[in-house]
């Protein structure tokens, strides 16, 4: 059993990983937010999730620093 397995036994729930992916555009998060992963990992990261039986929370900026409120609409 793996320990992913083990955990989910001894708690009785799933797992559910949260991941701060701010954006989708890799251009505001790596220079507005510098958060130092691109949507692709983002993606690979969920499908390494769902594989494992573990289901992914992402949290998402209404508006990232440094840009105006017109510009992030835009994006």
């Amino acid at each position: 059993m793996r320990t992913y397995q083990k955990a989910i036994a001894v708690l009785g729930k799933k797992f559910e990983v949260a991941i701060g992916l701010e954006t989708t555009n890799d251009l505001i998060r790596k220079d507005c937010i510098n958060k130092g992963f691109s949507f692709s990992d983002f993606i690979r990261a969920s499908e390494v999730a769902g594989k494992n039986d573990t289901s992914v929370k992402a949290y998402l900026m209404l508006k990232p620093p440094f840009l105006s409120e017109r510009i992030a609409m835009m994006i």
